[in-house]
């Protein structure tokens, strides 16, 4: 059986260090470690849009698509003018249910002043380390009168629909996809880089 490291004592009056002090090598935390998970996914999302980027390049002769990445955020540069934007949420152990998963992240993908999505990371089960991301479009339900809504939950007149919550509302909008009757309708999409290449194409135009 491994030995219980010592913590720091005194030793007539010293201050003995600890292992850790003494060493630099600290314990990592469970935050640490469930923010290096969602890095990881984070990551592995954007190498799924990365195809649709690369056919783009090969097939359109007016421009190539160049792309500026920054912590949490990718800008995607569109020949047209046009911006696709990716951003990712804090992660949080939301407890939230959704299509046999829990919601563990999020993000946002979109057009610049145009149509856009929310990204979705679920953990699907309790050995699943890095959770699967799909899309989801934010609707209005027909009986509600959307003007009313603008201000509120990050809603502007220049707002498309379908739209994506921003990260302030979110974790806090997304627990009403599981059914509960909401102002809002929620439409997933599973290929997230089949959607991302959609986005391209109303980018173009």
């Amino acid at each position: 059986m491994a030995e219980k490291l010592p913590s720091a004592h005194y030793d007539r009056g010293v201050r003995v260090a600890t292992f850790y002090e003494l060493t630099g090598i600290l314990p990592q935390t469970e935050r640490e470690k469930q923010l290096g998970l969602y890095q990881y996914s984070c990551d592995a999302l954007l190498q799924q849009l990365k195809p649709a980027v690369e056919q783009f390049n090969r097939e359109f002769q007016h421009g190539q698509i160049t792309y500026d990445q920054q912590l949490g955020f990718m800008t995607y540069r569109i020949p047209s003018g046009h911006n696709i934007a990716v951003s990712f949420f804090e992660p949080k152990m939301s407890r939230i249910k959704i299509r046999g998963g829990e919601v563990i992240g999020g993000g946002w993908i979109g057009i610049s002043d145009g149509r856009s999505a929310n990204l979705v990371l679920l953990k699907e089960s309790p050995d699943d380390l890095y959770g699967r991301w799909v899309a989801c479009e934010i609707g209005i339900m027909a009986l509600v009168d959307g003007s009313k809504l603008l201000g509120r939950f990050g809603l502007t007149e220049r707002t498309v629909v379908p739209f994506g919550f921003k990260d302030a509302y979110f974790y806090d909008q997304i627990q009403y996809a599981t059914g509960i009757m909401h102002a809002f309708t929620y439409t997933f999409i599973d290929d997230v880089g089949d959607f991302f290449a959609q986005l391209l194409l109303e980018a173009c135009k």
